[in-house]
């Protein structure tokens, strides 16, 4: 299964330090929605794509978007932006981490502003 883009941009407002919740409606490359039911998913943000690692989010919650359980969401708290800075513009991934069924589900840039608890 191929991953579809999705850019986290400005104007959704994710500030440097807020706790906040990131999700994702995960469709394949056709643009249909991906039930996600019974898949062990992981969030993950990066310095730059295939770059060094700085936050992982493992055991997300799923709910309905325009399918069954085709949403993950994620919370980010406050102690997990130890290794981002504000106004930078990272790449994350929404991963499938089944044995045997790896694979990139949704990816994209997110851009992170300042002006939240750690600006």
């Amino acid at each position: 299964m191929g991953g579809k883009e999705s850019n986290i941009q400005e104007t959704e407002h994710w500030h440097l330090g807020e706790n906040r919740d990131v999700g994702m409606p995960v469709v394949d490359a056709s643009g249909n929605p991906v039930d996600l039911t019974g898949m062990t998913l992981r969030f993950r943000v990066f310095d730059r794509r295939g770059g060094t690692v700085l936050l992982t989010k493992d055991s997300p919650t799923l709910s309905n978007d325009a399918g069954t359980l085709d949403r993950a969401t994620v919370t980010i708290l406050t102690g997990d932006y130890t290794l981002l800075v504000k106004g930078k513009t990272y790449y994350y991934e929404w991963q499938r981490t089944d044995s045997g069924e790896e694979g990139v589900l949704a990816f994209g840039h997110a851009v992170i502003r300042s002006g939240g608890a750690l600006s």
